[in-house]
C-alpha cells in the first residue's frame, strides 16, 4: 500500500504558473501509479486527513486477504479536493474510486461531465440484490444512485444520525456556572439565558461560532433554522425558496442577539472572524461552553488531544423556539459517498473492495466506527459503539431529522430540469448570512425578502420556460402541503 497526502504540495503549486502546475501534477500522478509488483493498483481519493491512519490499516487488512490488489489512498484537505480531482480527470489519471457526498445534483454533474461508471457486481445481478440488502430502504434512486437502472453509487453516512445540528458543550464550564450539566438548555429563551450565566459566573463565554471561511456559520445555522423550521433554503410543504419566512428571520435574529450580548467567544487575533478549528479549541479548552456541529466532533476532537480524560463533553439536541411549533433537520431519502471513475481498468476489481469495504460487522465498519469517524449507512451502528457520547449521539437523532420529500422520486423528468438548480445557486446565503452577522444588519427582513424574491422568480421562470419546451414539470411537483417539518414524509 501507497498513502498519498497531497493537500500540501497540490496547496503550494496553486501560486505557480500553469506550465508548472500541471507538470507537478504530472509528477505526483506518475509516482502514485507507479506499481513495483505485479498487483493490481486502485486508487482511491478522499478528503478526510484526519482519517490518513485509518486508511493505512484498512489497506493492509484488505491487502493481507486480496494479495493480488493493492490499494493506493490520495488524500488532500477538503478545500483543495475538488480542484485537485477536476485536475486529475482533466489529465486522465483519475483515481479508480472518489468520494463526493451529494445526492440527486451530484449524480447530474457527473454523468454530464462523463467522469463515472456503473458499479460492476462482477456481473452477477443476484449478487448486487444481495448486497443492496446491506442498506437501509430507499437507499438506491433513480437519478441519486441510479441511472437507467445501474448503479453508480451508495449511500456512505447513516443519513438518520450523520450531519449537522448537534449542541456540543463542556459540562465543566456548566458546572462552574452553577448549571445542571444533565440538563443542557432545550429552548431558545433557555440557552441565551444559560449562556448569560455563564458569561456572569465563569471566565468562559457562552458559546463559540465559527465564521470564517464565510460558509462556516451553516455549523449553528443548520441547527437553528432546522430547530424552528427547516435547515434547508427551500420550503416543501409551499413549494417555494423560504429565506424570507419569519421562522427563518427568527432563527437569525436569535443568532445575531448572541453577538449583540457579546455571549460569543471572541478570538484576540481574528475577532469574531475565525475557522472551526479554534471555535471547537475554545469549546474544548473551556473558553466557551457550547459549539454546534456535526456526528464526527468526537473523533474531530480526539485528533485535537481532547478525550476523556481531559475534556467532559456532552451532546444534546439543539434548543427550540420558544413560541411555536418545532422542526427538524432533513434527513432525506438517499446519499451518496464512493463513486467509480469512468477512467478505471479495474472495474471487478474496485467493486472486491467496495464489497468487503460494505460488509455490516466487516473491518471498515468496526474500525471506522470504532475510531469515532461517523455512523455507516450499511453497518449495525448502535451494536459497534462503544463511546458514551457517540451513543447519545445515536440516541437523540431520531428526535433531530426527519424524512424529507425528494420531488424526483415521484417525477423522474426533473432530473433534466435545472431550475430549482438555478433557484438554489443565484444567491449565496450562507456568505449573506455572516456578513450580516460581522456587520449587524439591523433590518435582515428586507434583505431576506430580496433573496427569496430573486431565488422564487429563476425558479418559476425556469419551470415555466421548461415546461413551454415540453418537460413535464412544474410546481406542484415541489409542494407537499399535507407534510408538517416535524414529521418524516411518509413514501407510498
Amino acid at each position: 500500500m501507497k498513502k498519498k497526502i497531497l493537500g500540501l504540495i497540490i496547496g503550494i503549486t496553486i501560486i505557480l504558473s500553469g506550465g508548472g502546475l500541471f507538470l507537478l501534477v504530472q509528477y505526483l500522478i506518475t509516482e502514485q501509479t507507479e506499481t513495483p509488483d505485479n498487483r493490481i493498483a486502485i486508487e482511491i481519493m478522499t478528503y478526510s486527513l484526519e482519517q490518513v491512519e485509518f486508511y493505512q490499516d484498512i489497506a493492509q487488512v484488505f491487502e493481507e486477504e486480496h494479495p493480488n490488489i493493492r490499494l493506493d489512498f490520495i488524500t488532500t484537505s477538503g478545500s483543495e479536493y475538488h480542484d485537485t480531482l477536476e485536475l486529475l480527470f482533466e489529465s486522465e489519471q483519475a483515481p479508480d474510486i472518489f468520494y463526493q457526498s451529494g445526492g440527486f445534483g451530484i449524480m447530474a454533474e457527473f454523468l454530464e461531465k462523463g467522469w463515472i461508471q456503473p458499479i460492476s457486481f462482477g456481473g452477477n445481478t443476484s449478487l448486487e440484490f444481495q448486497w443492496k440488502e446491506r442498506f437501509p430502504n430507499n437507499s438506491f434512486l433513480e437519478g441519486s444512485t441510479n441511472y437507467k437502472n445501474e448503479t453508480y453509487s451508495f449511500c456512505h453516512d447513516d443519513l438518520e444520525i450523520s450531519g449537522l445540528g448537534y449542541m456540543f458543550f463542556n459540562k465543566d464550564v456548566l458546572r462552574d456556572a452553577g448549571l445542571d450539566p444533565e440538563l443542557p438548555p432545550t429552548t431558545w429563551n433557555g440557552f441565551i439565558n444559560a449562556c448569560r450565566t455563564i458569561e456572569i459566573q465563569t471566565n468562559s463565554s457562552g458559546i463559540a461560532i465559527s465564521l470564517s471561511p464565510n460558509t462556516q456559520i451553516k455549523r449553528i445555522w443548520s441547527a437553528i433554522a432546522g430547530s424552528s423550521m427547516t435547515n434547508r433554503q427551500f420550503d416543501y410543504k409551499n413549494g417555494r425558496f423560504c429565506i424570507d419566512d419569519p421562522r427563518h428571520i427568527a432563527a437569525f435574529e436569535f443568532i445575531q442577539s448572541l453577538y449583540n450580548e457579546s455571549l460569543v467567544w471572541y478570538d484576540p487575533i481574528d475577532g469574531y472572524d475565525y475557522n472551526k478549528n479554534l471555535a471547537r479549541q475554545a469549546m474544548a479548552t473551556g473558553l466557551a461552553a457550547f459549539y454546534f456541529d456535526g456526528d464526527y466532533i468526537p473523533s474531530v476532537l480526539n485528533g485535537m488531544g481532547f478525550n476523556s480524560t481531559n475534556l467532559d463533553l456532552g451532546v444534546a439536541l439543539p434548543p427550540f423556539p420558544d413560541n411555536w411549533s418545532r422542526g427538524a433537520l432533513a434527513k432525506g431519502v438517499t446519499g451518496t459517498g464512493f463513486w467509480v471513475s469512468n477512467q478505471s481498468k479495474h472495474p471487478e476489481e474496485v467493486w472486491t473492495f467496495i464489497e468487503w469495504m460494505t460488509r455490516p460487522e466487516g473491518y471498515y465498519a468496526q474500525e471506522f466506527i470504532k475510531r469515532d469517524f461517523g455512523f455507516l449507512a450499511f453497518a449495525n451502528n448502535s451494536g459497534l459503539v462503544d463511546d458514551p457520547i457517540m451513543r447519545e449521539i445515536i440516541n437523540i437523532s431520531k428526535s433531530l431529522r426527519v424524512t424529507y420529500p425528494q420531488p424526483r422520486i415521484f417525477n423522474p423528468e426533473l432530473i433534466n430540469s435545472s431550475a430549482f438548480a438555478m433557484g438554489s445557486q443565484i444567491v449565496a446565503i450562507l456568505p449573506i448570512l455572516t456578513n450580516a452577522i460581522l456587520n449587524n444588519y439591523d433590518n435582515f427582513t428586507l434583505i431576506a425578502q430580496d433573496l427569496a424574491n430573486m431565488s422564487n422568480k429563476i425558479f418559476l421562470d425556469t419551470l415555466a420556460l421548461e415546461y413551454a419546451a415540453g418537460l413535464n414539470v412544474g410546481i406542484s411537483n415541489y409542494t407537499f402541503p399535507d407534510w408538517n417539518y416535524d414529521e418524516d414524509f411518509i413514501y407510498p
